[in-house]
């Protein structure tokens, strides 16, 4: 004799079906936002990361024959309170490029002008984002101007920082 299932045998069985599917949903809801936030905090360092490279391949064009161009190292590199200059060059001819961080939007901006140019205290509506979300972005250079340290904290306590060796003053 074929024995059927009970209407109760039924309904539990569906009632069992359901809460393994609400475990199941809510697993992946919160593994696959983690999943994101782990994307977004490699997508930010990866991002940082290229802006430090920038900055060192600044500094790598940049070196001059400084007894030619009667420019003492101090002069090549600004760095203040989130903003950051460096004389180099591009395409030939000798620039200054400005970082600089906005702390009211949490943006690093970067333009170009040309060396001699004197630096506005506005930042321009064509300079270009290059980091965003951050909390602060400070250069430093010590008092020999020997090194200059550049350390970035990002969203949620990340953060992320390089110290550029760039030559004595003679």
């Amino acid at each position: 004799m074929s024995r059927a299932m009970t209407l109760i045998e039924l309904l539990l069985a569906l009632a069992l079906l359901g809460v393994l599917m609400g475990v199941g949903v809510s697993w992946i809801t919160t593994s696959s936002g983690l999943a994101r936030e782990q994307s977004d905090r490699l997508r930010w360092e990866r991002s940082a990361n290229a802006l430090l490279q920038a900055i060192h391949d600044d500094l790598a064009t940049g070196e001059f024959n400084l007894a030619r161009d009667n420019a003492p190292p101090t002069r090549r590199l600004q760095a203040q309170s989130g903003e950051l200059a460096i004389r180099t060059r591009e395409r030939g001819e000798e620039i200054r490029r400005i970082y600089r961080f906005d702390a009211s939007t949490g943006e690093l901006r970067t333009w170009t002008v040309a060396a001699d140019t004197r630096v506005s205290p506005s930042t321009p509506s064509g300079a270009a984002i290059v980091l965003a979300g951050l909390r602060s972005f400070e250069a430093e250079l010590d008092d020999l101007y020997t090194t200059l340290d550049v350390q970035i904290a990002g969203p949620e306590n990340s953060g992320i920082s390089r110290t550029f060796r760039i030559g004595a003053v003679p």
